[in-house]
């Protein structure tokens, strides 16, 4: 399972799974590293891991769409 951080509420990260659109909360406690909006974690064998390329692949993305509509 892919998740995109949404925002940081309370402790509480909210998040979104990026196949099934569905909201998801996780104690910011469970995760052992720190995130951020956009962040993207990935949840295998029990254990939250970030993952670094897709999030700068995703952001990549963002900011190619960002331009184009700007150019328009």
């Amino acid at each position: 399972m892919r998740l995109v951080v949404d925002r940081i509420e309370d402790q509480i990260v909210v998040c979104e799974d990026l196949e099934t659109k569905e909201i998801r909360e996780i104690p910011l406690r469970d995760l052992p590293f720190s995130v951020n909006d956009g962040s993207i974690i990935s949840y295998q064998d029990n254990k939250y891991q970030k993952d670094m390329t897709l999030e700068e692949e995703r952001r990549r993305n963002l900011q190619a769409r960002f331009n184009r509509l700007k150019k328009n």
